[in-house]
């Protein structure tokens, strides 16, 4: 089962792709997390067994640190312009590699662009 929790910064129609696509999403504003720190967010992600949707750049770095202590999965989405066909196709491959590899298992960050979709496990 994939769990997702999809951070603020997180457009709507993603939401409703992800949704659509994930066995349990929770969003941030419907969890009364709106405006919390990224440590709070991520706390709340690895005591729900949640992987992490967000835009923010520094997630990645807070996975880093935490990554022995608690599994924590990342998925960062990094385009340069807002394309919700090419984000939902990036997002369907993450989804697609975290599933087959059980990446949910470990640490993880996925970063996604335009061009690539980067995988690294910690």
């Amino acid at each position: 089962m994939l769990r997702v929790l999809a951070d603020e910064n997180i457009h709507s129609e993603i939401i409703a792709y992800l949704r659509d696509n994930c066995d349990v999403l929770a969003v941030a504003q419907e969890k009364s997390l709106t405006g919390c720190s990224d440590y709070k967010l991520a706390q709340v992600a690895g005591k729900e067994r949640r992987i992490i949707i967000t835009a923010d750049k520094h997630f990645g770095q807070l996975i880093q640190l935490h990554a022995e202590k608690e599994k924590l999965g990342l998925i960062l989405l990094r385009y340069a312009f807002f394309d919700i066909e090419k984000i939902k196709a990036g997002l369907n491959k993450a989804i697609g590699e975290i599933k087959s590899k059980n990446l949910d298992k470990e640490s993880f960050v996925i970063v996604l662009d335009e061009r690539k979709m980067r995988v690294r496990r910690y």
